[in-house]
């Protein structure tokens, strides 16, 4: 999975749009399925691990930026995977000091991601 976009052949795309296209063979209603999915899910995943790394619950923490990398690295979705996997890190080493500085940019990473999405139509 590359985070460049073939497209537009910048390497700052939120989403790998080769690996979504590959991941619905091609198939336009299959991608806005599979973006639909993700969004919703991981908006909802996302104010749980808020809530989790507020309440400095470290196992959810985990076990939430777990599902989250899963999700997000199976749909292509390059630019929140990182952040995820730091979540998760933190929640396994039992330690979120930093938790906010990363969820503040899980949050300008969704949009982000949202935002080009719509832009290509898929969501």
């Amino acid at each position: 999975m590359s985070s460049v976009n073939s497209a537009s052949g910048t390497d700052d795309s939120p989403v790998d749009m080769d690996w979504l296209t590959e991941c619905t063979d091609g198939d336009v209603d299959a991608m806005k399925t599979m973006v639909d999915l993700y969004l919703t899910r991981t908006s909802s995943l996302i104010v749980e691990l808020n809530a989790a790394a507020a309440a400095n619950q470290v196992n959810e923490v985990r076990r939430i930026a777990h599902a989250c990398v899963g999700s997000s690295g199976t749909c292509g979705m390059v630019a929140m995977v990182p952040l995820f996997k730091s979540l998760e890190k933190m929640g396994a080493a039992g330690k979120l000091e930093n938790t906010s500085e990363i969820m503040a940019r899980v949050g300008v990473e969704f949009e982000r991601t949202k935002k080009f999405l719509a832009a290509k139509a898929l969501s």
